[in-house]
């Protein structure tokens, strides 16, 4: 339904979204290459957030990059 009304070609907000489509806020960004630090180093992490601010996002996409 909300895609015929729209037009949409995807659903929108979905938890599927791919990481060529993500908007880069700077703040973003900073945690992805945090993430990779991380990844490259083989170093443990803590990151904290509020609800909803993106860190599930940001981790998926510092994986793919791997």
């Amino acid at each position: 339904m909300l895609r015929a009304a729209f037009n949409l070609t995807t659903i929108p907000f979905s938890k599927n979204i791919e990481t060529k489509n993500i908007f880069y806020h700077q703040t973003f960004e900073i945690m992805v290459k945090r993430l990779e630090q991380l990844f490259h180093n083989r170093g443990i992490g803590l990151f904290t957030g509020d609800v909803g601010c993106g860190w599930t996002v940001s981790i998926r996409n510092a994986l793919c990059t791997l």
